[in-house]
This record gives structure tokens, C-alpha cells and sequence, in this order.
């Protein structure tokens, strides 16, 4: 009798499990639907339009010519699209990462994230896995609500310390460079950077926080960064040249970005 009851314990509890792992799937196809749904509206009724201090966000009539959806790019893009074709239009990102499935299960999947390339950066280079970005940016929720700002740039390794979303996106903007700035009515100067890529990027909560809550931002949260790229910090290979503008690692953590330095014989010290 106990062993049949055990049976019977074990059986119901498989199948409850079944009904948990069904409904989670269901539950996370529902917020996929959502998300897609507040992106294509969201893109519907803003544009991007130049400011004094960069580009901006607008809000736009659905069917203004401006908009992000009217101005999104339909046909996919592949490593040969030519990155001057990207400048001024929205895409949809559809490189694979790995995400972890309700089931537990960690597998590869499109990203699904739209970018929005406004200006090109100073530089004719973008940030890979291994690499440290120093960015500007304000990150909005869809009904425009600000949840965090970073006027003067956050560092971010795009390798684990940010977002799977913004580190793929991150990957379709170019840097700026340092450059001497004068002070408005003053002869004095100072060293800000410069021309730096700019854009949007639009990140379902799959690639975001996904169900959970961080800070102010509430559960399956689709999140928008309106961003500034200043400056990319790289490791260097054995034999690697410095190249001038560019930035580096020192001893395997980002302590210094080096910026603008008469190092263009630079090489990475043998190992």
C-alpha cells in the first residue's frame, strides 16, 4: 500500500510539475506577444530629431513619416550590409545569444532587440564581446518614464556586467574621441569627448530584467536607451598595435581609459 501510494505521490507531482512548466511557457509567449505589440506602438508614435545637445525623442503621429516604424529597415541585415545603409533607419537585430527558457533550458535565440544608428561615431570601429564601453545614455520605460540617466557616461563590460540586450546593441554604434573643448565666453579649454555614435535602442524584457524588478523599473518591462557611444576599451593581443584614439585594458581590469596619446607605435607586450 505505501508503495503504491508513493507512486501515486510521485505521479501527481510530475504532472503538476508538467502544468507549472506549461503555464510558465505560456505565460513568458504572452509577455513575448506584449512586448511586441508596445514596441511596434511605441515605434509608431516617436522619432529621433536633432537637438542642440544630440538627438532626441519625440513623440509622433502614427503615420508621420519621421517615425520609427516608417523609417525601419524591412529587409534583414547581414555581416555585408553596409553600415551607411543602417544611418537613419530602425532594424530589427536577429543574432543569436543564449537565453534561459522557463524550462530551465539554455539555448540560443534572436534577440529580437530594434536599433536605431542616428549618427556615426568618430571611429570606423565597434565594441566586441570583450570589450568596455564608456557610454551616455537615459534608459526609458515606453510610456516615456525616465529610469535612469547618465549624463557624463557609465562604464559597462559588455561581457557580463549590463543587460544581454544593450551589450548587442551596443555592438552596431562606433565611438567618439577626445578633443579639446573651449569654454563657452572663455579662452580656457578642456577635453571632452566627441562625435561619439548615437541612437536608440529598443530591448524586449526577455533581454532586459525579464519578470523581475529593478529599481524603478516594474516586472517585463520592454526598455529604451537613448544612447551616446564616447569611447571602447579593448584588450590588446600579443603583437597588437595601439592604434591612436583607441583605448586599453591595463592588467586585465579597466583602470584607465587612454585617450588621444602619442602611442601609435604602441604594441601589447609579449606574454
Amino acid at each position: 500500500m505505501f508503495k503504491k501510494t508513493l507512486v501515486l505521490l510521485t505521479a501527481v507531482a510530475l504532472f503538476t510539475s508538467c502544468l507549472k512548466e506549461v503555464s510558465k511557457y505560456e505565460q513568458q509567449e504572452h509577455t513575448d506577444k506584449v512586448n511586441a505589440q508596445g514596441i511596434e506602438l511605441y515605434m509608431r508614435t516617436h522619432k529621433v530629431v536633432d537637438s542642440q545637445y544630440g538627438p532626441i525623442i519625440e513623440v509622433a503621429k502614427d503615420g508621420d513619416p519621421d517615425n520609427l516604424w516608417e523609417t525601419r529597415r524591412t529587409s534583414p541585415v547581414t555581416s555585408t550590409t553596409p553600415y551607411a545603409d543602417l544611418i537613419g533607419h530602425a532594424f530589427k537585430d536577429t543574432s543569436m545569444v543564449k537565453v534561459v527558457e522557463p524550462s530551465g533550458d539554455t539555448v540560443s535565440r534572436p534577440t529580437g532587440i530594434w536599433i536605431y544608428v542616428h549618427n556615426e561615431g568618430y571611429y570606423n570601429k565597434f565594441p566586441k564581446d570583450s570589450s568596455a564601453v564608456l557610454v551616455k545614455y537615459t534608459g526609458y520605460l515606453l510610456d516615456d518614464e525616465p529610469f535612469d540617466i547618465q549624463p557624463t557616461g557609465a562604464t559597462f563590460h559588455l561581457n557580463g556586467s549590463t543587460i544581454t540586450g544593450f551589450s548587442a546593441g551596443m555592438k552596431y554604434f562606433q565611438p567618439g574621441h577626445l578633443e579639446e573643448v573651449k569654454y563657452e565666453g572663455s579662452d580656457k579649454t578642456y577635453m571632452s569627448y566627441e562625435h561619439g555614435g548615437t541612437g536608440l535602442l529598443i530591448i524586449p524584457s526577455k533581454f532586459a530584467y525579464g519578470d523581475e524588478v529593478s529599481g524603478s523599473i516594474p516586472p517585463n518591462s520592454v526598455l529604451v536607451f537613448n544612447i551616446n557611444l564616447l569611447s571602447i576599451a579593448d584588450y590588446l593581443e600579443e603583437g597588437e598595435e595601439f592604434e591612436k584614439g583607441m583605448t586599453l585594458v591595463h592588467n586585465c581590469s579597466l583602470t584607465k581609459w587612454v585617450q588621444m596619446l602619442p602611442l601609435s607605435s604602441y604594441k601589447a607586450p609579449k606574454k
